[in-house]
């Protein structure tokens, strides 16, 4: 037996209520088709709290359930007026044309339409209570009666909206009520979606252990809010569902307006009224499902991180360093990395993390180098001209800004003002190589775990669904995640299922950690990226800054042996040196003798670099002056 859906405006509140719904988008799942005609149609609840949305989502449901599936869809309010409604709708950008007022209880209702009705109004005095909910069910039953008449005469999909169920007698239904409702739609063969609002804390008087409306219904969604970290966060939840497997867990939405969308993807997609955002565990186990057969081709990475051709070579000599001429070719990283992998590039600032990540991101498989940059905090553009590439990706300094993209508040992408993220997109074409690389900017705010993952994951559909899918990943500016984002660092399972996203994928992902001992939240993000990484690229100054400083500012009593190893052709190093040291978790062994890395800085017609173990020999410094007397030595500790 086939289920019917209708689409309800939001495609991840489609995917959670139809999770196994094969060659189809899922939704709101109002019947299921029988052999003999009509068929078997749902009772579907919307309960919540006061203003949580469930009039929102109702009015979003209708709109298009008549606009999509060709639905008539009667919208019985009992709260407020259909004029109310009808403004409501349009704030929310949902399509105008759609609904309409009717003069009379009468007529019946109109395919693709969604028809604002009201009921006899509420009873003022308690006398009058009694005979209300008889008044009430009689009209409901004879409009539930023309709708089921006009869609068997004319097979039209139907669809109920009763809005709400505590405002139907002025008093709370009864069990029987209830029963006596639900029943009446499940006869005449109409599905009907009712709102309930419920006390938000169940240690509420009144409220009974067995819930009667969740009980008789067949599908229920829950809206509910919490705080979360400070900050007031509101949850979708399918907690029941007897027609199709729902996706379970507590799910954030939020409310946005036609002049406030939600813009995601490359392609910039509008949402509006109810968005939802599916859970990480969610997004993960899904992506999980999808991708279960490991990517075809290889990461090819550049030739000087595959080999390294090492001419000069450092070594200690007494009081000093030389460099010893000695060529032979050591391996940096295999030529050929298998897809899914994963690169930690630890260090201390001023490592040249970024553009050794940068260099071993962008590399290819078939001739196709397709980058996605995501960084935390930044300002969405790279100059790409001055980053040190090696010199077989000199070519990368050439990559051109497409369009910038908007995604999140703001509607033109002018301006970063109001917006959670930016996506600004590079391309280069070589002879042999092209290359594509998109820049994801998370701006620093309140940005929630499932915002984020949604955003990226979207950014990685749209990709795949042009044919034009992301071979690699660069996680940049980690550091910002703990002092710009605080709902992102106190997520215990963020970071991980980040990383488990693109994992799934068959990704290559390079991760940037700093270190910083006086950050535990970082701490825990470098731990994290360190065990999920499959090659860890750890780099260090060196010397340290106390050795630098005590070559340089030596007693008079060294005198003797600073003339000797200037003799014995030692060298002084000006500054610290860069070593990185390559490990892999995942079998291969490396040898882990320390490889220089080293920028060679641009001169006239010859770009900045990125060097391994080739150094330029350091300049000698210049002589120091004799001193014209003598000094004690207390002088020289001193100084």
């Amino acid at each position: 037996m086939k289920t019917i859906f209708v689409n309800t405006g939001d495609e991840v509140l489609n995917q959670l209520l139809a999770v196994e719904e094969e060659g189809g988008e899922g939704g709101m799942p109002i019947g299921v088709e029988s052999r003999n005609p009509p068929y078997e149609t749902t009772v579907i609840l919307i309960e919540g709290g006061a203003g949580v949305g469930k009039t929102t989502l109702a009015l979003q449901i209708a709109a298009h359930a008549a606009k999509l599936s060709g639905c008539a869809v009667p919208f019985l309010s009992l709260e407020q007026p259909a004029s109310s409604l009808r403004n409501t709708a349009r704030n929310f950008g949902f399509p105008p044309e759609v609904f309409k007022i009717p003069k009379d209880m009468s007529n019946e209702p109109t395919e693709g339409r969604v028809s604002l009705c009201r009921l006899s109004p509420l009873p003022i005095s308690e006398r009058q209570k009694d005979e209300v909910f008889k008044t009430r069910f009689a009209e409901l039953e004879n409009i539930v009666t023309k709708l089921a008449r006009s869609s068997s005469s004319s097979k039209t999909k139907k669809l109920f909206i009763l809005d709400s169920l505590n405002a139907f007698t002025g008093s709370p239904l009864t069990r029987s009520q209830t029963y006596q409702i639900f029943t009446l739609f499940r006869s005449k063969h109409v599905p009907v979606i009712a709102t309930l609002e419920q006390p938000e804390s169940s240690a509420s008087p009144g409220v009974p252990l067995v819930e009667t409306e969740s009980f008789l219904a067949d599908v229920v969604v829950k809206l509910l809010r919490e705080l979360r970290q400070g900050y007031l966060q509101f949850f979708l939840e399918v907690s029941k569902s007897r027609v199709c497997l729902q996706g379970l867990g507590k799910h954030l939405f939020k409310t946005r307006t036609a002049a406030n969308p939600e813009q995601i993807g490359l392609h910039r997609r509008t949402r509006t009224g109810v968005v939802v955002y599916p859970s990480v565990h969610f997004v993960v186990s899904r992506t999980r499902k999808k991708f279960q057969q490991k990517p075809k081709g290889d990461f090819l990475v550049a030739d000087e991180l595959a080999m390294v051709e090492s001419r000069n070579k450092l070594v200690t000599v007494k009081k000093g360093y030389k460099l010893a001429t000695k060529k032979e070719k050591t391996e940096l990283l295999e030529e050929k990395i298998h897809r899914p992998a994963c690169f930690a590039v630890m260090g201390p600032a001023g490592t040249h993390k970024l553009a050794l990540g940068l260099n071993l991101s962008l590399g290819y498989v078939n001739s196709k180098a397709r980058l996605l940059i995501i960084t935390f905090g930044g300002q969405g553009d790279i100059d790409f001209k001055g980053v040190a590439w090696t010199q077989s990706q000199q070519y990368l300094r050439k990559l051109k800004k497409i369009e910038p993209h908007s995604v999140g508040n703001n509607r033109g992408g002018k301006s970063p003002k109001n917006t959670k993220t930016h996506v600004t997109e590079y391309r280069v074409q070589s002879k042999k190589h092209s290359a594509s690389v998109t820049v994801l900017t998370f701006y620093i705010g309140v940005l929630t775990p499932e915002e984020c993952i949604y955003s990226v994951e979207q950014i990685l559909k749209d990709a795949e669904e042009k044919k034009n899918a992301y071979n690699s990943v660069l996680l940049s500016d980690t550091a910002e995640l703990c002092t710009g984002f605080p709902l992102l660092s106190k997520d215990p399972v963020f970071f991980a299922a980040l990383l488990d996203l693109f994992e799934s994928m068959g990704l290559v992902t390079v991760g940037i950690g700093v270190e910083a001992t006086n950050q535990p939240s970082l701490r825990e993000i470098n731990l994290v990226l360190m065990a999920k990484a499959s090659h860890r690229l750890v780099l260090r100054h060196f010397p340290n800054v106390e050795k630098l400083m005590s070559d340089k500012i030596q007693p008079q009593s060294d005198a003797k042996s600073r003339e000797e190893s200037k003799e014995a052709g030692a060298l002084e190093l000006n500054e610290q040196l860069v070593s990185v040291v390559i490990d892999n978790v995942t079998g291969k062994h490396y040898r882990r003798q320390p490889k220089w890395v080293s920028v060679k800085e641009a001169t006239e017609g010859q770009p900045k670099e990125l060097c391994f173990n080739v150094f330029e020999e350091p300049p000698l410094p210049a002589p120091m002056p004799k001193p014209a007397g003598k000094r004690s030595a207390s002088s020289v500790d001193k100084l």
